[in-house]
């Protein structure tokens, strides 16, 4: 388990003055709340991941948060420092948490519904947050799991229309193999000898979709992956990340 260290100069940091929430701020971390008391984990082993558990800093931060969000009414203010605690929580999601265990075996990530319960909570520190300065090293990634077509982005679906190709996923961290940051989904035409790409980012709540866009393949699938990763307009992310509006973009 990585340790999720906080650096001010770094990270986002509460804004000054009377922060607000919403009842709809609120049901939002209630419900990731709930959500990875019940269904996400920190530690995991066994051949498919099968043996599962919540180490004791990841139930103090749900505790932490849970009382927040008790005591919080809607329309009312937060403090700075409950607006820490719920960052922290989740810098340490990003991290460290899972929800999709064991296909293929060892495999770990984070569902659809994991990443979708942390969209709002994400955009609800974007305003009670300055943004921080990321220093931003390149992309990491694991293997590239199998990807269904109902799960494909409907960017790709259009892109590729009836040609026969085989779909790919993989996850897309930065500053580590562990701080999820979104996926690159890629359809390959073996006819052609091409493959088609989207990435799609998650920025503080809002999608930010790079593509679709064809390239040569290649034998290695780490260069796919590494060419898609290198085109992707970082400046215009984090811009996004910084609550800067930024249209989709295509990687050139």
């Amino acid at each position: 388990m990585l340790e999720v260290k906080y650096d001010p100069e770094w990270d986002p940091t509460p804004k000054e003055g009377a922060l607000t929430v919403s009842e709809t701020d609120i049901e939002a971390v209630s419900a990731l709340v709930k959500y990875i008391s019940d269904d996400a984990f920190d530690h995991f082993h066994g051949s498919r991941l099968e043996f599962r558990e919540k180490s004791p800093e990841f139930l103090a931060h749900i505790r932490r948060v849970g009382g927040i969000v008790a005591s919080v009414r809607p329309d009312s203010t937060i403090g700075q420092e409950n607006v820490l605690a719920i960052y922290l929580l989740m810098r340490f999601i990003g991290y460290n948490v899972f929800d999709v265990f064991g296909d293929p075996p060892g495999h770990r990530g984070k569902s659809f519904e994991l990443q979708e319960l942390e969209r709002p909570v994400d955009a609800m520190l974007a305003k009670l947050m300055n943004p921080g300065a990321p220093d931003f090293e390149g992309f990491f990634w694991r293997e590239p799991s199998p990807l269904a077509v109902d799960e494909v982005h409907p960017n790709l679906l259009e892109e590729i229309g009836n040609r026969q190709v085989r779909m790919l996923q993989v996850d897309l961290s930065y500053q580590s193999e562990e701080f999820y940051l979104g996926s690159l989904e890629m359809a390959f035409d073996d006819d052609s000898g091409k493959v088609c790409g989207v990435v799609r980012l998650n920025a503080n709540g809002s999608d930010f979709i790079a593509g679709p866009a064809w390239i040569e393949t290649t034998a290695d699938v780490n260069d796919v992956i590494q060419t898609f990763a290198d085109a992707i307009p970082v400046d215009k992310f984090f811009a996004l990340m910084q609550g800067k509006d930024e249209p989709a973009h295509k990687v050139a």
